[in-house]
């Protein structure tokens, strides 16, 4: 990160004791030899207060400047300033002066302090300025590699504790596919055209989980690379998820969003493989290893079909199914996800399956959809989940013979299981040709409509029409030519009217220690009219606004300040009205968070000074003399530590004996001009 150092962040400084009051005839002054300094801070303490001849004190103002001289040069004024207030003890304001040494060829330095206001002999008039300290600061080039470094200064007053901050990041800059681009208002991906295998890094960051794996898996400063390289990951099944994740779905409320983004933060030390797997949670996929790289299945339609399994493929001919139970089959969902509208607090969203409702009761699930943002997003996740555990309860288990090994996780495959549809409907293939197929034993043809799949030679699935009339054969003619013939000893299965031919998901696939030649299979049930039903047939109302304080206190408006003199006999005092007008909220009704406001005041250019903290919407400031006066305001939220921006009044300027009210003669007098 090309970032300029922050004024004061990462300092070193070396603090001098200078404790010398300046009289306004005797300017103080303070010379430095050190060409490596990058700026002198100057502390001076303040002691100003006023009492009238009727005993009352109030607030006084002294007027002091602040001259630098580098090398050979004049001086020059840096600061020249009024300071107000009333300050009984030492009060401590300072000044950091930046410094050019012009790369060490400078290193003399003085720095003066005037002060401009005469000296009062009045001990009633106290105008005290003490030189207490100066500084030779350093501003070390310290660096954060790879690190976005953000440095704010604001006035503690403003803050009962530490504020914590909160930031919108753009997100993390990695490679996707060169016939990519970016999105600019959401972070998806376009796609167009065909892709090579190639990547480059946008100049936006994207929003895509899949690229986001990548980039964790084969960088070698926060991810993986130092043990892995991209050879070890299956980025061609990243780009088909990717594509699948950036598809326009409906997002309830009469608009499209990508099906699926990921905007999540990853911080700390965490297990790898458990960052990637809670990524792929988000876009409903799991990592597997596929014997020669990192792989990813991911949950999500497909007419292919992977490989078919008959009785005569499998140990003892038996498939093993097991059901969920229904009390742990879900049919509400409270989703958590991060709401941008809430400054990306978390919200919940419920998710209901009314015809899970109906059928096995109220049963909870709660689950985070990670890098979720959207509430349509977070509404597609729980009835994903709900629609899961309603249509996806059948597990099937089988160990299979060596064919078995070439399935992988993902992978949609057929069973045909004699003892479930009480007919052989599925078997071994004697001989072929790619016009007709000889079956090891005669099969039962019912119906019309009936169709042969068959395993090929390279393993992948054919499927065909046959053009057997209904009745018992062991020959099955093909309604087309097959590429090639299959192997004699692959397996078949037929589809007829009678037959209910179940598919399922492959979750697993691991070798039977028991028995070499042979593996272990587990899938789930394939639902094909699970994927519309989590993306169709529901709508989102906007949701009534929260009773929440706002992120940013508004302002305070019409701020004007008035002048008020007031006279008692001899005794004359000076008075500064502030008023305006209740903070509104952004549908144009009245804020009730804010609860009070800060008011404060200045003497001309002097420094702001003397708040008040008050619950109505006028403050005064008695006795304070005359010259120009400017007031600010500002909202405040209680309970939560939230000050607006401060809204300025128009000056006033009171000259003695302008304004008079006189409460000797008539208590109903406000102003009244002097004459």
């Amino acid at each position: 990160m090309n970032q300029s150092i922050p004024a004061s962040a990462n300092e070193v400084s070396s603090e001098t004791t200078v404790n010398v009051e300046v009289k306004s005839s005797i300017p103080i002054t303070r010379s430095i030899i050190n060409n490596q300094v990058n700026a002198i801070r100057l502390r001076l303490g303040f002691n100003l207060q006023f009492q009238d001849d009727s005993g009352n004190v109030s607030a006084n103002t002294v007027r002091v400047r602040i001259l630098l001289k580098e090398g050979t040069g004049a001086f020059i004024i840096k600061a020249e300033q009024d300071i107000f207030g009333r300050f009984p003890n030492l009060t401590v304001f300072q000044w950091t002066l930046p410094v050019n040494t012009i790369n060490g060829t400078v290193d003399s330095f003085s720095v003066k302090v005037e002060k401009l206001t005469p000296d009062s002999t009045e001990t009633s008039d106290v105008k005290k300025v003490q030189f207490l300290s100066y500084a030779e600061v350093i501003w070390d080039s310290f660096e954060y590699p790879n690190t976005a470094l953000v440095w704010m200064q604001f006035p503690s007053s403003l803050f009962k504790s530490v504020p914590s901050l909160k930031f919108e990041l753009g997100g993390l800059l990695y490679p996707i596919p060169t016939n990519a681009t970016v999105d600019p208002i959401n972070g998806g991906l376009n796609y167009s055209g065909g892709w090579t295998g190639g990547f480059y890094t946008p100049a936006i960051a994207p929003a895509d989980p899949c690229w986001l794996i990548h980039e964790l898996i084969v960088n070698p400063r926060f991810g993986l690379g130092r043990q892995l390289g991209a050879e070890d990951v299956d980025k061609w099944a990243l780009y088909s998820a990717s594509q699948y994740n950036n598809q326009p779905v409906p997002d309830g409320f009469g608009l499209l969003e990508r099906r699926y983004l990921f905007n999540g933060v990853i911080q700390g030390n965490q297990d790898a493989w458990e960052v990637i797997t809670a990524i792929c949670s988000n876009f409903d996929a799991k990592p597997f290893w596929n014997g020669s790289t990192i792989s990813f299945w991911q949950d999500r339609p497909t007419t292919a079909l992977s490989k078919i399994f008959t009785n005569a493929d499998v140990e003892e001919g038996r498939f093993v199914y097991t059901s969920r139970e229904w009390k742990s089959i879900a049919t509400v969902a409270r989703v958590t996800w991060n709401n941008p509208d809430e400054q990306y607090e978390r919200s919940v969203e419920v998710v209901e399956d009314p015809q899970g409702i109906e059928k096995y009761g109220v049963h909870y699930v709660d689950f985070t959809a990670f890098g979720c943002t959207s509430r349509g997003q977070a509404v597609r996740a729980g009835r994903r989940t709900l629609l899961k555990s309603r249509l996806d309860q059948e597990q099937v288990s089988f160990k299979a013979r060596a064919i078995a090994v070439f399935c992988q996780p993902g992978d949609v495959i057929m069973i045909a299981d004699n003892r479930r549809i009480r007919a052989r409907k599925g078997g071994i293939i004697s001989s072929a040709t790619t016009t007709s197929i000889t079956v090891d034993s005669p099969v039962s043809l019912i119906g019309t409509g009936f169709k042969v799949f068959v395993t090929m030679p390279d393993l992948t699935v054919q499927e065909r029409h046959l053009v057997n009339p209904p009745g018992t054969h062991t020959v099955l003619y093909l309604s087309s030519a097959l590429p090639s013939a299959p192997l004699t000893h692959s397996n078949w299965i037929v589809q007829d009217f009678s037959s209910v031919l179940r598919k399922y998901r492959v979750i697993g696939v691991a070798p039977d220690p028991s028995n070499p030649v042979m593996y272990e299979i587990t899938g789930e049930i394939y639902s094909e009219e699970k994927h519309p039903l989590v993306e169709a047939g529901w709508t989102l109302d906007n949701l009534p606004a929260a009773n929440k304080p706002p992120r940013v206190a508004p302002l305070p408006r019409a701020v004007a300040a008035s002048a008020l003199v007031i006279t008692q006999g001899s005794s004359k005092s000076y008075t500064l009205l502030v008023s305006w007008e209740f903070a509104l909220k952004t549908d144009g009704n009245r804020d009730g968070f804010v609860t009070a406001y800060y008011v404060e005041f200045k003497r001309g250019t002097g420094a702001w000074g003397n708040r008040q903290k008050v619950a109505t919407l006028e403050a005064r400031f008695e006795n304070i003399g005359s010259g120009t006066f400017y007031a600010r305001v500002a909202s405040l939220v209680e309970g939560w530590n939230r000050v607006s921006q401060w809204v300025s009044s128009n000056a006033v300027t009171i000259v003695e004996s302008q304004y008079v009210a006189d409460f000797s003669t008539s208590r109903t007098s406000v102003l009244a001009t002097d004459f």
